[in-house]
């Protein structure tokens, strides 16, 4: 017997498939993503170097905070993506893991707590990565674009500081 159930949130887009033997004997659970909305705001991956940034919208700090953490993928071809999301962790620094094509910024609840004062604009911290190297690790909250940009759906992302201060 085959179940499915998909569940489209905007933190996931999560498909779980469970698959039990008639006998009960066997369980297996497979975890794979489908292609998420092109409507909602996602969380922004920026690389360069040595260091990674990602922003996130409202309701996406909201479920970091709330749900323990956010998921997007990118599809180069099929069967060719990148996961990259952001979960909290209890203690410790900010770190970033990539295994099996996912890249997860793991965030210390503390600075998560922290970040949804509105006031508070990111969270910053360096991974050493060996050989006197070490990654840079900012996330952020997403604001508004100052000018609007055609196609572009602001609605979910933080209200701009600089118009607020009439800049």
């Amino acid at each position: 017997m085959v179940v499915t159930l998909a569940v489209t949130w905007r933190r996931f887009n999560l498909i779980r498939v469970w698959d039990r033997l008639l006998d009960g004997r066997a369980f297996a659970l497979e975890y794979s993503f489908s292609e998420p909305s092109f409507q909602s705001p996602r969380m922004k991956l920026r690389i360069r170097g040595n260091s990674i940034r990602i922003r996130v919208s409202q309701s996406e700090l909201a479920s970091i905070a709330a749900d323990g953490g956010v998921e997007e993928a990118i599809q180069f071809a099929p069967g060719k993506r990148l996961v990259y999301g952001l979960t909290v962790a209890e203690q410790g620094p900010a770190r970033v893991t990539y295994e099996r094509d996912r890249v997860v910024v793991q965030l210390p609840r503390q600075a998560v707590t922290q970040w949804l004062d509105p006031a508070e604009v990111s969270i910053h911290d360096q991974q050493d990565i060996g050989d006197g190297e070490a990654l840079r690790i900012l996330v952020e909250k997403d604001f508004t674009c100052l000018a609007p940009r055609e196609g572009e759906d602001d609605s979910d992302l933080f209200p701009n500081p600089e118009v607020s201060q009439g800049g």
